[in-house]
Protein backbone atom coordinates (compact mmCIF):
# COMPACT_ATOMS: atom_id res chain seq x y z
CA UNK A 1 0.00 0.00 0.00
CA UNK A 2 1.64 3.28 -1.09
CA UNK A 3 1.07 6.17 1.34
CA UNK A 4 2.07 9.80 1.19
CA UNK A 5 1.39 11.75 4.39
CA UNK A 6 -1.77 9.70 5.06
CA UNK A 7 -3.51 13.06 5.48
CA UNK A 8 -6.55 12.07 3.42
CA UNK A 9 -7.04 8.45 4.43
CA UNK A 10 -8.92 6.60 7.14
CA UNK A 11 -7.21 3.40 8.20
CA UNK A 12 -9.39 0.57 9.46
CA UNK A 13 -9.32 -0.45 13.12
CA UNK A 14 -7.51 -3.63 12.10
CA UNK A 15 -4.70 -1.63 10.51
CA UNK A 16 -3.03 -2.43 7.19
CA UNK A 17 -2.08 -6.02 6.50
CA UNK A 18 0.97 -6.11 4.26
CA UNK A 19 3.71 -3.80 3.07
CA UNK A 20 3.35 -0.02 3.30
CA UNK A 21 5.47 2.03 0.89
CA UNK A 22 6.30 5.65 1.69
CA UNK A 23 8.19 7.72 -0.84
CA UNK A 24 11.22 9.71 0.30
CA UNK A 25 12.07 11.39 -3.02
CA UNK A 26 11.84 15.07 -2.12
CA UNK A 27 13.64 16.64 -5.07
CA UNK A 28 12.19 19.62 -6.94
CA UNK A 29 13.82 20.54 -10.25
CA UNK A 30 13.07 23.01 -13.01
CA UNK A 31 13.47 20.65 -15.96
CA UNK A 32 12.87 23.19 -18.73
CA UNK A 33 11.43 26.64 -19.33
CA UNK A 34 10.58 29.13 -22.05
CA UNK A 35 9.38 32.73 -22.13
CA UNK A 36 5.92 31.81 -20.88
CA UNK A 37 6.19 28.66 -18.79
CA UNK A 38 8.38 26.64 -16.46
CA UNK A 39 8.26 22.85 -16.28
CA UNK A 40 8.96 21.62 -12.76
CA UNK A 41 9.40 17.97 -11.81
CA UNK A 42 8.83 17.05 -8.17
CA UNK A 43 9.22 13.71 -6.41
CA UNK A 44 6.12 11.97 -5.09
CA UNK A 45 7.42 12.36 -1.54
CA UNK A 46 7.69 16.15 -1.68
CA UNK A 47 5.39 17.81 0.85
CA UNK A 48 2.78 19.58 -1.26
CA UNK A 49 3.06 22.90 0.55
CA UNK A 50 6.85 22.86 0.09
CA UNK A 51 6.22 22.57 -3.65
CA UNK A 52 3.80 25.52 -3.58
CA UNK A 53 6.34 27.54 -1.61
CA UNK A 54 9.01 26.74 -4.22
CA UNK A 55 6.75 27.88 -7.06
CA UNK A 56 5.67 31.09 -5.34
CA UNK A 57 9.28 32.00 -4.49
CA UNK A 58 10.16 31.54 -8.18
CA UNK A 59 7.12 33.69 -9.10
CA UNK A 60 5.45 30.87 -11.04
CA UNK A 61 1.64 31.09 -11.29
CA UNK A 62 -0.93 28.33 -10.93
CA UNK A 63 -0.78 26.73 -7.47
CA UNK A 64 -0.66 29.68 -5.05
CA UNK A 65 -4.30 29.21 -3.97
CA UNK A 66 -3.49 25.59 -3.11
CA UNK A 67 -1.20 26.70 -0.27
CA UNK A 68 -1.25 24.79 3.01
CA UNK A 69 -3.15 21.79 1.68
CA UNK A 70 -1.76 18.78 3.57
CA UNK A 71 -0.28 15.80 1.77
CA UNK A 72 2.36 15.12 -0.84
CA UNK A 73 3.00 15.83 -4.50
CA UNK A 74 2.19 12.23 -5.43
CA UNK A 75 -1.25 12.47 -3.85
CA UNK A 76 -2.04 15.79 -5.55
CA UNK A 77 -2.83 14.05 -8.84
CA UNK A 78 -4.80 11.19 -7.33
CA UNK A 79 -7.81 13.24 -6.25
CA UNK A 80 -7.04 16.38 -8.24
CA UNK A 81 -6.72 18.64 -5.21
CA UNK A 82 -8.34 22.05 -5.42
CA UNK A 83 -9.15 25.11 -3.34
CA UNK A 84 -10.18 28.74 -3.73
CA UNK A 85 -10.77 28.54 -7.47
CA UNK A 86 -7.71 26.52 -8.52
CA UNK A 87 -7.33 22.81 -9.30
CA UNK A 88 -4.00 21.07 -9.64
CA UNK A 89 -5.06 19.42 -12.92
CA UNK A 90 -4.69 22.77 -14.70
CA UNK A 91 -0.95 22.66 -14.00
CA UNK A 92 -0.08 18.96 -14.40
CA UNK A 93 1.86 18.19 -17.57
CA UNK A 94 2.59 14.50 -16.99
CA UNK A 95 2.77 11.87 -14.29
CA UNK A 96 5.74 9.51 -14.06
CA UNK A 97 4.55 6.19 -12.63
CA UNK A 98 5.12 2.46 -12.38
CA UNK A 99 2.41 0.33 -13.98
CA UNK A 100 1.85 -2.69 -11.73
CA UNK A 101 -0.35 -4.35 -14.35
CA UNK A 102 2.22 -4.13 -17.16
CA UNK A 103 5.32 -4.20 -14.89
CA UNK A 104 6.93 -1.16 -16.49
CA UNK A 105 7.59 2.54 -16.01
CA UNK A 106 5.15 4.82 -17.85
CA UNK A 107 4.33 8.48 -18.44
CA UNK A 108 0.69 9.54 -18.24
CA UNK A 109 -0.23 12.90 -19.72
CA UNK A 110 -2.88 15.27 -18.45
CA UNK A 111 -5.57 14.08 -20.84
CA UNK A 112 -4.91 10.40 -20.10
CA UNK A 113 -5.29 11.08 -16.37
CA UNK A 114 -8.94 12.03 -17.06
CA UNK A 115 -9.18 14.64 -14.32
CA UNK A 116 -12.48 15.95 -13.00
CA UNK A 117 -13.70 17.27 -9.64
CA UNK A 118 -11.70 15.28 -7.03
CA UNK A 119 -11.29 12.45 -9.52
CA UNK A 120 -8.69 10.90 -11.81
CA UNK A 121 -7.94 7.47 -13.22
CA UNK A 122 -5.80 6.94 -10.11
CA UNK A 123 -8.79 6.81 -7.76
CA UNK A 124 -11.52 5.68 -10.17
CA UNK A 125 -11.02 3.56 -13.29
CA UNK A 126 -7.39 2.49 -12.65
CA UNK A 127 -7.34 2.59 -8.87
CA UNK A 128 -4.43 0.52 -7.53
CA UNK A 129 -2.78 0.06 -10.93
CA UNK A 130 -0.16 2.82 -10.82
CA UNK A 131 2.44 3.91 -8.29
CA UNK A 132 3.15 7.60 -8.84
CA UNK A 133 6.88 8.38 -8.68
CA UNK A 134 7.18 11.96 -9.93
CA UNK A 135 4.96 14.65 -11.42
CA UNK A 136 5.93 17.31 -13.95
CA UNK A 137 3.97 20.54 -13.63
CA UNK A 138 3.62 23.34 -16.15
CA UNK A 139 3.49 26.71 -14.39
CA UNK A 140 2.99 30.13 -15.97
CA UNK A 141 5.53 32.94 -15.59
CA UNK A 142 2.78 35.54 -15.65
CA UNK A 143 -0.98 35.55 -15.39
CA UNK A 144 -4.06 36.73 -13.55
CA UNK A 145 -4.69 36.05 -9.89
CA UNK A 146 -7.57 33.74 -8.98
CA UNK A 147 -9.77 35.89 -6.73
CA UNK A 148 -13.27 34.59 -7.45
CA UNK A 149 -13.88 33.28 -3.93
CA UNK A 150 -15.44 35.67 -1.42
CA UNK A 151 -12.58 35.12 1.04
CA UNK A 152 -10.26 36.71 -1.54
CA UNK A 153 -12.59 39.49 -2.71
CA UNK A 154 -10.89 42.35 -0.87
CA UNK A 155 -7.69 41.67 -2.84
CA UNK A 156 -9.36 42.61 -6.13
CA UNK A 157 -8.48 46.30 -5.77
CA UNK A 158 -4.93 45.68 -4.50
CA UNK A 159 -2.57 47.27 -7.02
CA UNK A 160 0.48 45.65 -5.41
CA UNK A 161 -0.87 42.13 -5.18
CA UNK A 162 1.69 39.33 -5.44
CA UNK A 163 1.78 35.55 -5.35
CA UNK A 164 3.49 35.74 -1.97
CA UNK A 165 0.73 37.93 -0.55
CA UNK A 166 -1.96 35.55 -1.82
CA UNK A 167 -0.13 32.55 -0.37
CA UNK A 168 0.19 34.29 2.99
CA UNK A 169 -3.54 35.07 3.05
CA UNK A 170 -4.57 31.53 2.03
CA UNK A 171 -2.43 30.10 4.83
CA UNK A 172 -4.05 32.48 7.32
CA UNK A 173 -7.55 31.51 6.16
CA UNK A 174 -6.83 27.78 6.38
CA UNK A 175 -5.20 28.05 9.82
CA UNK A 176 -8.26 29.91 11.12
CA UNK A 177 -10.75 27.46 9.59
CA UNK A 178 -9.05 24.11 10.12
CA UNK A 179 -8.35 22.45 13.48
CA UNK A 180 -4.83 21.36 14.41
CA UNK A 181 -4.87 17.60 13.75
CA UNK A 182 -2.44 17.02 16.63
CA UNK A 183 -5.12 18.34 19.00
CA UNK A 184 -8.32 17.41 17.15
CA UNK A 185 -7.54 14.50 14.79
CA UNK A 186 -9.09 15.04 11.35
CA UNK A 187 -8.43 14.46 7.65
CA UNK A 188 -9.37 17.94 6.47
CA UNK A 189 -12.46 18.21 4.27
CA UNK A 190 -14.40 15.01 4.89
CA UNK A 191 -17.19 15.44 2.35
CA UNK A 192 -16.98 16.42 -1.30
CA UNK A 193 -18.95 19.34 -2.65
CA UNK A 194 -21.69 18.25 -5.04
CA UNK A 195 -22.42 19.23 -8.62
CA UNK A 196 -26.10 19.31 -9.62
CA UNK A 197 -28.04 19.80 -12.82
CA UNK A 198 -29.90 23.11 -12.73
CA UNK A 199 -33.31 21.44 -12.27
CA UNK A 200 -31.99 19.38 -9.34
CA UNK A 201 -30.49 22.52 -7.82
CA UNK A 202 -33.86 24.30 -7.97
CA UNK A 203 -35.48 21.31 -6.25
CA UNK A 204 -32.78 21.48 -3.58
CA UNK A 205 -33.46 25.17 -2.95
CA UNK A 206 -37.19 24.45 -2.56
CA UNK A 207 -36.53 21.72 0.01
CA UNK A 208 -33.95 23.88 1.77
CA UNK A 209 -36.51 26.65 2.27
CA UNK A 210 -38.72 24.22 4.18
CA UNK A 211 -35.79 23.40 6.48
CA UNK A 212 -34.29 26.86 7.07
CA UNK A 213 -35.53 29.70 4.88
CA UNK A 214 -32.79 32.14 5.90
CA UNK A 215 -29.92 29.79 5.10
CA UNK A 216 -31.68 28.68 1.92
CA UNK A 217 -31.28 32.24 0.62
CA UNK A 218 -27.51 31.83 0.86
CA UNK A 219 -27.80 28.56 -1.04
CA UNK A 220 -29.77 30.30 -3.78
CA UNK A 221 -26.85 32.71 -4.32
CA UNK A 222 -24.83 29.87 -5.87
CA UNK A 223 -27.16 29.70 -8.88
CA UNK A 224 -25.39 30.35 -12.19
CA UNK A 225 -26.27 30.58 -15.87
CA UNK A 226 -24.46 27.29 -16.47
CA UNK A 227 -26.17 23.91 -16.87
CA UNK A 228 -24.70 22.66 -13.59
CA UNK A 229 -24.25 24.21 -10.15
CA UNK A 230 -21.48 23.42 -7.67
CA UNK A 231 -23.02 23.34 -4.20
CA UNK A 232 -20.91 23.66 -1.03
CA UNK A 233 -21.68 20.66 1.16
CA UNK A 234 -20.63 22.65 4.23
CA UNK A 235 -23.67 24.87 3.69
CA UNK A 236 -25.97 21.83 3.42
CA UNK A 237 -24.60 20.41 6.67
CA UNK A 238 -25.08 23.76 8.40
CA UNK A 239 -28.55 24.14 6.88
CA UNK A 240 -29.57 20.83 8.44
CA UNK A 241 -28.38 22.01 11.86
CA UNK A 242 -25.43 19.63 11.98
CA UNK A 243 -22.55 22.10 12.29
CA UNK A 244 -21.02 21.40 15.70
CA UNK A 245 -23.13 18.23 16.07
CA UNK A 246 -21.46 15.43 18.06
CA UNK A 247 -22.05 11.72 18.67
CA UNK A 248 -19.88 10.34 21.48
CA UNK A 249 -16.26 10.87 20.35
CA UNK A 250 -16.93 12.05 16.79
CA UNK A 251 -18.41 15.33 15.61
CA UNK A 252 -18.63 18.09 13.01
CA UNK A 253 -16.12 20.88 13.71
CA UNK A 254 -17.95 23.96 14.97
CA UNK A 255 -15.89 26.36 12.80
CA UNK A 256 -16.08 24.43 9.52
CA UNK A 257 -18.92 22.07 8.65
CA UNK A 258 -16.87 19.96 6.21
CA UNK A 259 -14.51 18.80 8.95
CA UNK A 260 -15.18 15.67 10.98
CA UNK A 261 -13.12 15.59 14.19
CA UNK A 262 -12.26 12.99 16.81
CA UNK A 263 -12.89 14.94 20.03
CA UNK A 264 -11.38 12.51 22.52
CA UNK A 265 -8.89 10.78 20.19
CA UNK A 266 -10.66 7.57 21.27
CA UNK A 267 -13.02 7.30 18.32
CA UNK A 268 -12.50 4.30 16.04
CA UNK A 269 -12.61 4.01 12.27
CA UNK A 270 -16.05 2.42 12.62
CA UNK A 271 -17.21 5.37 14.75
CA UNK A 272 -16.05 7.82 12.07
CA UNK A 273 -17.70 5.93 9.21
CA UNK A 274 -20.95 5.42 11.13
CA UNK A 275 -21.03 9.13 11.98
CA UNK A 276 -20.40 10.18 8.39
CA UNK A 277 -23.17 7.84 7.23
CA UNK A 278 -25.52 9.52 9.71
CA UNK A 279 -24.65 12.96 8.32
CA UNK A 280 -25.12 11.79 4.72
CA UNK A 281 -28.42 10.06 5.52
CA UNK A 282 -29.75 13.15 7.32
CA UNK A 283 -28.98 15.37 4.34
CA UNK A 284 -30.55 12.84 1.98
CA UNK A 285 -33.68 12.69 4.12
CA UNK A 286 -34.08 16.46 4.56
CA UNK A 287 -32.78 17.80 1.26
CA UNK A 288 -32.97 14.88 -1.17
CA UNK A 289 -29.32 15.03 -2.30
CA UNK A 290 -26.48 12.56 -1.84
CA UNK A 291 -23.10 13.58 -0.46
CA UNK A 292 -20.00 11.40 -0.46
CA UNK A 293 -16.82 11.05 1.56
CA UNK A 294 -13.59 12.56 0.27
CA UNK A 295 -10.93 10.53 2.18
CA UNK A 296 -9.98 7.02 1.11
CA UNK A 297 -10.76 4.18 3.51
CA UNK A 298 -7.96 1.61 3.70
CA UNK A 299 -8.92 -1.81 5.02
Amino acid sequence: TPLGSASNVIISDEGIKGLVIRFTNKEINITSENDNNAFITAGAGVIWDDFVDFCVNKNFYGVENLSYIPGTVGASAVQNIGAYGQEVCSTIDKIHAYDLQESKFVEINNQQANFSYRKSIFNISEKGRYIILEITYKLAKSGEFSLAYQDMAYFRDDKNLSLAKIRQEIIKIRVNKLPDYDILPNVGSFFKNIVLEKSDFLNLVTKAKSVDEQKAEKLQSFATSKDTVKVPTALLIDLCGLKGYKQDHIGIYDKHALIVVNHSQKGTCKDVLDFSDYIANTIKEKLGVTISREPTVIN
